[in-house]
């Protein structure tokens, strides 16, 4: 639950009020948490793409091509 409360609260803070910072610390609370949990880690995850997603906004294009890159090696090997 800790988890999802995370990722609304980064979603709230990067796209309705362009707090890209607390946003991120958000999505690192939710990395953290799904990373520890058991449950929640069968889960792709998806705020490796949100981050991403903040870092393509914020023009820095490396840093989002980076986690972009993370997103899809994770994703993969969930898959196969």
């Amino acid at each position: 639950m800790k988890a999802i409360k995370n990722l609304l609260l980064a979603n709230m803070y990067a796209w309705k009020l362009n707090d890209f910072e607390k946003a991120l610390i958000k999505y690192q609370n939710a990395s953290d948490v799904r990373q520890s949990s058991k449950e929640i880690s069968k889960f792709p995850p998806f705020e490796v793409l949100f981050i991403a997603a903040i870092y393509e906004q914020k023009k820095d294009f490396l840093r989002a091509r980076e986690y972009y890159h993370n997103f899809l090696i994770i994703i993969k090997i969930k898959i196969t």
